[in-house]
C-alpha cells in the first residue's frame, strides 16, 4: 500500500469519525426552547382642542314693565379649536345647553341681581321667531348641530304679560360641546 493511500484512508476515517461524533453529540444533548416575558407599557395622552367661547351675550336691552309684547334678543358664541374638523367629511358636533337655575327649557328664569326671588321668564331658540327651543334634546328641546368652527347665533325671547320690579336680571347657562 502506498503512503498516499494510507493518508487518504486516515483522512477518510477522520472525516467519518468527526461526522459520527457530531451526530452523536447533537442527539445526545437535549435542546430546550426558552421564553422570557416583560411588561410593555402602552399609553397615549388625549387633549381636547375643542371649545366654545361667548362672543356676545343674549341681550334684551332695556325693558319697560309691564311687558306689552314679546321682546327678542340675539346672542352669539364661537365654536373654536380644532374639534376634529380637519377630517373630511367633518364630524358632527352637538352643542347642548342646560336649563339654568330652577327652570325648564321653555321657561328659563333670569333672576334680579338685587333680589333673586324676582324673575323674568325667557327662552332660547335655535332660529328666529320662536324656532326650536335650544336645550339638550329632551323635553321638546333640540341640540345645535355644527359641522364647522365659527360663530353661531342664538335667539332669546321674553314673553309678554310679565311685570317684574325694576332692576337688572340675568341668568347663566352652560353650553356643552360633544364631539
Amino acid at each position: 500500500m502506498h503512503t498516499w493511500q494510507r493518508q487518504k484512508r486516515t483522512g477518510d476515517r477522520f472525516a467519518m469519525a468527526t461526522a459520527l461524533f457530531m451526530v452523536l453529540l447533537t442527539s445526545a444533548v437535549p435542546t430546550r426552547a426558552a421564553t422570557a416575558t416583560a411588561p410593555l407599557l402602552v399609553q397615549a395622552r388625549v387633549e381636547v382642542l375643542c371649545g366654545v367661547a361667548t362672543t356676545a351675550n343674549v341681550n334684551f336691552g332695556t325693558l319697560i314693565s309691564p311687558f306689552e309684547g314679546e321682546r327678542h334678543g340675539i346672542g352669539e358664541f364661537t365654536l373654536n379649536g380644532f374639534c376634529s374638523f380637519l377630517f373630511i367629511p367633518p364630524p358632527r358636533v352637538s352643542l347642548s345647553v342646560g336649563n339654568g337655575v330652577g327652570a325648564t327649557f321653555a321657561a328659563r328664569k333670569m333672576s334680579s341681581t338685587s333680589d333673586p326671588s324676582k324673575t323674568i321668564t325667557y327662552s332660547l331658540h335655535l332660529e328666529a321667531l320662536n324656532g326650536p327651543l335650544w336645550g339638550d334634546g329632551t323635553n321638546g328641546s333640540e341640540q345645535l348641530i355644527a359641522y364647522s368652527l365659527g360663530s353661531h347665533i342664538i335667539y332669546g325671547v321674553i314673553p309678554s304679560g310679565q311685570s317684574p320690579p325694576e332692576g337688572v336680571y340675568s341668568d347663566t347657562v352652560v353650553i356643552t360641546v360633544t364631539f
